[in-house]
């Protein structure tokens, strides 16, 4: 074993708490599609509106606006990882029992529960990455944490629908659970706190309200432009699979769909990316906008698999 490898392996150093926090990130995200892959379930099970399974989608992003800044405000002022070992219980926790919900209100607790234990992460997991590898690494530490919650949510419908085809929905929560939680227990022995190794930790001066303020100045034209994207991304991931199921679909068809659809994603950010450095941010965003949105009108308006790889 190398002397590179032996460091990597010891709990102090940066490459190990990236790899713990990046650990996280998968798991905190393979339970992403959990909820578009089982809600045709829903629907038929619980005999819910068309409306009232958008609203979860509503729900869940009403939850990461009011909590992710307040979270991300309170990680700002802890070295305690707590956020990045409860959340992704959470996340896994309320993921899971949502297809066991007996009630529409039963449904709407769990999809609160799942965002809740999403936003309880992302602030202090990007964050984390910071403090725990030197400044001179952090660009491809940040990508290397992106990675892992890319492959969480690529993976996610797949994953989904093998626990229900090894285990079953009713066993579904107690088997996820167990990686997560000897994950969260090996962070808190190993990671008791997340350290600034890459210099002095920054503490906010300001207050909630005007540390917002001050960021989403400086962020609102992307934050805009995320809102729109996000809003038809998640239109597509909610709606698409009631869609296959009532054309006949089963539940391991719609865990397809959108893994291939999660796959186009992950392929199209990093063609994009290259294709931005190359021809420039602005002039990149501004067409694959625009071809965006004249791909979904597309698949809104065939079907099939044509209707399938317009969404891709």
């Amino acid at each position: 074993m190398t002397s590179k490898t032996f460091r990597l392996f010891r709990t102090e150093s940066s490459g190990f708490k990236l790899s713990l926090l990046s650990a996280g990130h998968f798991f905190n995200d393979l339970y992403a599609s959990f909820l578009p892959t089982f809600i045709p379930t829903l629907i038929s099970r619980l005999g819910i509106t068309m409306a009232q399974a958008g609203f979860f989608s509503t729900f869940l992003g009403v939850i990461h606006i009011i909590f992710q800044p307040v979270i991300g405000y309170l990680s700002d002022r802890s070295a305690n990882p707590w956020l990045v070992i409860w959340g992704p219980i959470l996340t896994c926790f309320g993921a899971t029992m949502i297809p066991l919900s007996p009630t529409y209100g039963t449904a709407l607790f769990f999809v609160g529960l799942w965002g809740l234990g999403s936003a309880m992460f992302h602030p202090q997991g990007h964050g984390g990455v910071g403090h725990v590898v030197p400044r001179d690494r952090l660009t491809v530490s940040l990508a290397l944490f992106a990675v892992a919650g890319t492959a969480g949510v690529t993976v996610s419908p797949l994953f989904a629908v093998a626990l229900v085809n090894t285990v079953g929905l009713k066993l579904m929560p107690v088997v996820a659970i167990l990686p997560v939680l000897v994950l969260g227990i090996f962070t808190w022995r190993t990671m008791p706190s997340i350290s600034h190794e890459s210099g002095d930790a920054m503490t906010p001066q300001k207050g909630l309200l005007s540390t917002m303020k001050s960021v989403f100045a400086v962020i609102y034209p992307i934050w805009a432009m995320s809102t729109v994207r996000d809003a038809a991304s998640q239109g597509v991931r909610m709606f698409f699979p009631i869609r296959i199921a009532a054309e006949g679909g089963d539940i391991a068809f719609v865990g397809t769909v959108l893994f291939l659809i999660m796959l186009g994603s992950t392929i199209a950010m990093l063609v994009i990316g290259k294709m931005a450095d190359r021809y420039g941010k602005k002039q990149t965003l501004t067409v694959t906008m625009a071809l965006s949105s004249l791909f979904l009108f597309a698949g809104r308006a065939s079907g099939g698999w044509t209707a399938i790889l317009f969404f891709v």
